[in-house]
């Protein structure tokens, strides 16, 4: 029988799950965010604290650390169709900290497109792929 876990938001940018725990990111009107943490039938907002701009719709789940890792687009001129980087952020999956991994660079002004099922956590790694433009480009990042 399905039960209602969560109500509200116009969007949910990405969903991981590890274990018995789901994270989610939900948008609230043009740029209200809130990181959820559910388990079971109950859930509850994390406090993000500093604010790092997390603007993608991509995330891995590191399950033994209970971190998300996450794309977020570096924008030019605070436009977000055309980017200077790509930012890999984690976020602690207990308190909602986060923390700016690294920058990558990327060439003629695009913003990454890593949407999801194009990222993954593995090996003590995050990667991610970009399939445009061609040919594709895999990121390995190491924390």
């Amino acid at each position: 029988m399905p039960a209602l876990v969560r109500r509200g938001g116009r969007a949910a940018l990405w969903l991981v799950a590890g274990g018995h725990r789901v994270w989610v990111d939900v948008v609230s009107g043009t740029s209200r965010q809130e990181i959820w943490r559910l388990e079971g039938s109950h859930g509850r907002a994390l406090s993000l604290g500093r604010r790092v701009g997390l603007s993608s719709a991509a995330a891995a789940l590191d399950a033994r650390r209970s971190t998300v890792w996450l794309t977020s687009d570096v924008p030019e001129s605070r436009r977000f169709d055309s980017c200077v980087a790509e930012r890999i952020v984690t976020l602690d999956g207990q308190t909602g900290a986060t923390a700016r991994v690294v920058d990558i660079r990327l060439p003629s002004g695009r913003c990454l497109y890593a949407g999801p099922g194009s990222t993954a956590f593995a090996f003590g790694a995050f990667y991610a792929i970009d399939t445009q433009p061609q040919p594709n480009r895999l990121f390995r990042v190491v924390h």
